[in-house]
């Protein structure tokens, strides 16, 4: 699971570009949560849409072209707001 060090209730997304070998860091993204929810972690994917679930059980849709955002709920489900914010 992922948090700020500095904060451990916000949650961040790490996008980091590699060489071709994969042993250099080339370039870092950080994306936050839009909210607080604790750590998060990829709980599954599909194709570059990844949902990620934080620690309370919060999930969003994170791809790495448009940051972090809402996940389409069932009528019975607690609609969640979700804007991308990158450091």
């Amino acid at each position: 699971m992922v948090s700020l060090k500095s904060d451990s209730k916000q949650g961040v997304a790490i996008v980091k570009s590699v060489n071709k070998d994969g042993k250099k860091v080339i370039e870092e993204k950080k994306y936050l949560t839009p909210e607080k929810h604790g750590a998060i972690k990829v709980d599954s994917f599909n194709a570059f849409n990844l949902i990620v679930k934080a620690e309370d059980g919060y999930i969003w849709i994170f791809n790495p072209f448009d940051g972090i955002r809402t996940v389409p709920l069932l009528a019975d489900e607690k609609a969640y707001s979700a804007t991308t914010s990158e450091l």
